[in-house]
């Protein structure tokens, strides 16, 4: 690269004057607001983890997949917010290669691994739909985990040979830490983890949605009609075959679990959609050596931002939806109260 984009390259890691349209007293604002947001979010997962440890009937195949959040939830709250909410105020420590490489390491990385969970999560409510009875005889705990352990190995076997390459590749060759000396291999990196499973995300839960509203409409229409004896005996023995031989108790957490996923990828969209046209723009330029339009870096740090509001939310739709861990949680926090205040 010629001497303007190495000089160009020392700028990248802090938001320039000419291209911000934020001040550094605003980031710091902001800041005020995400920074207390983070740290109660935090303490939402681990009081969500701990109600499931100390309750493991509460764990079931589903729910473990919500453990599994709880604990990438944790992680960006300690290795990503703090990285995230410092950069905008003050960059130039991404000067290093070391310390470069564990910040694209949380911003690369964690995000992806969030996305593949809710891949995760989603196919476990695509076969719970199309192959109940299976899905309530044959599907563990055990298979939830092995199902995040293929995920995270699929990721990491992806992106760390990328991460290695940048790290023993200089700064001024990659454009700052944003950018990389290797953009086709990024780019394959991207969508293999990352552009595929919002496809299969996105593009397929609306479907599931609305086979699932048309199955709840068809129950209740069941459940309504006035027929004679023999006709309701048949007709009940069509709605358990249906339901797969649910019990009432089954079917209605099987209704909490399709709707913890349904808002919870419906706020997950909204993220995605904040986040997305920024960070494009950033990795276009970076890739063509110039800066990235104006405003592009502030538009990029606040959907970063606006994810601690997410993160925050995630176990408050947990603890919304799930009947069985909002009653214990509470349980658990009443008694830690009442504790430190004797």
């Amino acid at each position: 690269m010629n001497a303007s984009t190495a000089n160009l390259t020392k700028l990248m890691p802090v938001v320039p004057n000419p291209l911000s349209c934020f001040s550094v007293t605003a980031y710091i604002a902001i800041a005020g607001v995400t920074v207390p947001l983070t740290f109660l979010s935090v303490a939402l997962y681990l009081g969500v983890l701990m109600t499931f440890l100390r309750h493991p009937a509460l764990i079931t195949p589903f729910t473990v997949h919500i453990m599994s959040l709880s604990v990438i939830g944790i992680i960006h709250g300690i290795g990503f917010f703090p990285q995230a909410t410092a950069r905008p105020i003050s960059g130039n420590w991404l000067n290093s290669p070391l310390p470069c490489a564990i910040f694209q390491y949380f911003m690369w990385v964690l995000p992806t691994m969030t996305l593949l969970q809710d891949l995760v999560i989603c196919a476990d409510r695509w076969v719970a739909y199309l192959i109940p009875l299976w899905y309530h005889r044959h599907s563990s705990v055990k298979r939830g985990l092995l199902a995040t352990m293929a995920v995270t190995v699929w990721l990491h076997g992806w992106y760390m040979p990328l991460n290695i390459l940048n790290y023993y590749t200089p700064m001024a060759n990659r454009f700052g830490c944003d950018g990389t000396a290797y953009p086709k291999y990024r780019s394959i990196v991207i969508a293999m983890v990352s552009y595929a499973p919002e496809v299969l995300i996105y593009g397929s839960y609306p479907v599931l949605l609305i086979l699932l509203w048309r199955r709840r409409a068809q129950k209740l229409k069941v459940r309504n009609a006035r027929v004679s004896c023999a006709t309701s005996a048949v007709l009940s023995t069509d709605t358990a075959a249906n339901n797969g031989g649910l019990s009432k108790r089954g079917n209605q957490a099987e209704n909490s679990n399709n709707t913890l996923a349904m808002v919870l990828l419906f706020l997950k969209l909204t993220a995605v959609i904040f986040n997305a046209v920024p960070t494009v723009l950033m990795m276009v330029s970076a890739t063509a050596g110039r800066y990235p339009p104006r405003c592009t870096w502030d538009a990029f740090h606040l959907s970063e931002q606006f994810l601690a509001f997410t993160q925050f939310l995630e176990p408050v739709i947990y603890l919304m939806t799930l009947s069985g861990l909002r009653q214990e949680f509470r349980q658990m926090f009443l008694n830690a109260f009442f504790c430190f205040s004797n």
